[in-house]
């Protein structure tokens, strides 16, 4: 086989997958990232709520969560998942010395990623 019937059953398959998923009823590219963009907006408020209460605890630390994240999109050509949402973000962990806010500093930044699947009409963990 060629490279250019290769290329082109690449890009024949790639396009009946997309066309079988639209007619499925799943949403379009735009339509499930604005969806994963809302929803990442939503669990990284969350985290971060679940962070603030974290440090009214009086620990000697407390994780919490970087303000910028990102996201991607990905198809996976199948009917009953249609897309995968990637969010990344990084969590912060702070050390206290004496457990009181003012004496907090950054101890360690981790990367995290999430990946969520676009099932019957809503993204799931």
């Amino acid at each position: 086989m060629t490279p250019f019937v290769r290329v082109c059953l690449t890009l024949l398959i790639s396009v009946s997958i997309a066309g079988i998923a639209r007619a499925a009823g799943a949403p379009t590219e735009a339509q499930a990232q604005r969806s994963f963009d809302a929803f990442a907006q939503s669990w990284m408020a969350k985290l971060e709520r679940h962070a603030t209460d974290g440090r009214q605890g009086g620990g000697h630390g407390y994780r919490a969560y970087t303000k910028e994240w990102q996201t991607e999109l990905r198809p996976t050509g199948h009917k009953v998942a249609p897309w995968v949402g990637l969010l990344r973000y990084g969590e912060e962990n702070y050390s206290c010395g004496n457990g009181k806010a003012a004496s907090c500093s950054l101890s360690s930044t981790t990367p995290v990623m999430e990946i969520f699947r676009f099932q019957d009409g809503r993204w799931v963990y």
